[in-house]
């Protein structure tokens, strides 16, 4: 099944992903690598939000949703029962438990979207 909106998505915000992009859980230890110099500041050396790569996935993520939105609205869908759908329809005869580990879900948060 193939759904088609109005118009294309919204443009990414991040338009530069600069080479020393931060990875959430890595800030901390690397910070304790290095003493701090007296022109340094734990204020001034802490990486911006924008900087840091879960953000960069959270916010697209935030964006996707928001660009599926209208669609599945006039669906009677959530993003979540779309998802279903599309992994359902790939193969027949899957079971709870194949089709959780393909989406990432447990299977109780899986079972009451398939009922």
């Amino acid at each position: 099944m193939h759904v088609r909106s109005g118009g294309a998505l919204p443009a990414a915000r991040l338009t530069h992903v600069p080479s020393d992009f931060i990875v959430c859980a890595g800030y901390e230890s690397r910070a304790e690598e290095r003493p701090m110099t007296q022109t340094e500041s734990p204020e001034t050396d802490r990486p911006k939000l924008g900087e840091f790569l879960c953000f960069a996935v959270y916010s697209a993520n935030l964006a996707f949703g928001r660009a599926y939105r209208p669609i599945l609205d006039r669906l009677g869908l959530t993003y979540t029962q779309y998802i279903v759908l599309v992994a359902l329809w790939e193969r027949d005869d899957q079971t709870v438990g194949e089709l959780g580990e393909k989406m990432f879900l447990e299977s109780n948060t899986l079972t009451p979207i398939l009922k």
